[in-house]
C-alpha cells in the first residue's frame, strides 16, 4: 500500500522526532511511504491513503485535498471537510452535556453574568493550541471592572474565547489524551500540570503520564466515536478531564508518540499500522 504523507516543512523540522517524524518512521517500515511539503496532484494520484499533518497555525491546503479526494476517491485522513469545519472548539457545543458548563462568546456582558455565577473561570483561545493563551479569572477577587479589563485584553489578543468554569481538581485529574484511530481508541496518555500552575501542557511545564482508558472514558466515547464516524474522522485526539470532555482534537492530533514514551512501549503506533493494513486487506491495496 502506498501512502503520502503531506506536513509543513518548518514545523517538521523544528520538531524533529517528533509526531509525524514518528508516524513517517514507523509506516516507512510497512508501506511505501513518501512525505511531501506542498500539493503535487502527481505524487498524490499514485497514492492510496494520504495523512494530513499539518499544525494548526499553519492549515492544510483544504480544496486541493478537496479535489484530489473527489477525483481519486482515495483514503485522507482527516478530510479536507473534516479539517475546516471541526477546526476550532466549536464542536463542544455538540456535547452540552459531557462537558463543564460552556459558552462561546464576545460579549463582555455575557461573560460578567457567567463569571458571576460560576465565581471562578477559564478563558480558553477559541482557535488556541499548546496551552497558550489560557487564563483563570476569580470573579471574587477582580470585581467587575477588574474582570472586564481582563476580558477585554484577552478577546483583543486572543479573539473570541471559550469560557468555562475553573476545574477545582484540575491539578489532580490532569489532562487524558486518548488517541483514537480508525475509530478505535489505541492508547491513552495524562498530563499533569507543573506544580505552579493549573495548564496541562508540556509547554507549560506539564509532565505526562502513563494511564488506561477507564469505564467513565468508556461511556463519553460511546457518545463521540458516532459522531467520528459520521464525520469520517479516522484520527483524532479527545481530551478528557475527569468526568468531563474537554476537547476533540481533529486539525492537528497529536500524542501518540508521547503515550507510546510515557509507557515505555509502541503500543499506539502499533495500533495504526494494524489498523492500516486492515485497510489494506479490504481494499485489496
Amino acid at each position: 500500500m502506498r501512502i503520502a504523507i503531506y506536513a509543513d516543512r518548518d514545523h517538521f523540522a523544528r520538531f524533529e522526532g517528533g509526531d509525524t517524524s514518528y508516524l513517517h518512521d514507523a509506516l516507512s517500515s510497512c508501506f511505501d511511504v513518501s512525505l511531501h511539503w506542498s500539493p503535487d496532484a502527481n505524487l498524490s494520484r499514485s497514492a492510496d491513503v494520504v495523512f494530513v499533518r499539518f499544525p494548526r497555525a499553519r492549515p492544510a491546503p483544504i480544496q486541493f485535498l478537496r479535489d484530489l479526494r473527489v477525483r481519486c476517491n482515495k483514503l485522507i485522513i482527516n478530510s479536507p471537510e473534516t479539517l475546516q469545519r471541526f477546526r476550532s472548539k466549536h464542536h463542544l457545543r455538540l456535547f452540552p452535556d459531557l462537558t463543564v458548563p460552556t459558552i462561546i462568546t464576545r460579549s463582555h456582558e455575557t461573560i460578567l453574568r457567567f463569571a458571576r455565577k460560576h465565581g471562578v473561570i477559564v478563558l480558553k483561545p477559541l482557535e488556541g493550541h499548546g496551552g497558550e493563551g489560557i487564563v483563570r479569572i476569580d470573579y471574587d477577587a477582580e470585581g467587575k471592572s477588574g474582570l472586564r479589563d481582563l476580558v477585554e485584553e484577552h478577546t483583543v489578543r486572543y479573539g473570541t474565547p471559550v469560557v468555562q468554569p475553573f476545574i477545582e481538581r484540575i491539578r489532580e485529574w490532569g489532562d487524558k489524551r486518548i488517541n483514537v484511530f480508525a475509530h478505535e481508541p489505541i492508547s491513552a496518555v495524562r498530563t499533569l500540570p507543573a506544580a505552579d500552575s493549573f495548564i496541562c501542557h508540556r509547554a507549560a511545564g506539564g509532565r505526562e503520564v502513563p494511564t488506561e482508558v477507564s469505564n467513565g472514558d468508556t461511556a463519553i466515547l460511546d457518545r463521540i466515536l458516532p459522531f467520528l464516524r459520521e464525520n469520517h474522522i479516522w484520527w483524532a485526539g479527545i481530551d478528557v478531564i475527569g468526568p468531563y470532555l474537554g476537547e476533540i482534537n481533529v486539525a492537528s492530533p497529536m500524542m501518540i508518540r508521547r503515550a507510546d514514551e510515557a509507557h515505555g512501549d509502541t503500543r499506539g503506533i502499533d495500533a495504526v499500522v494494524t489498523h492500516l493494513r486492515r485497510h489494506a486487506r479490504r481494499h485489496g491495496l
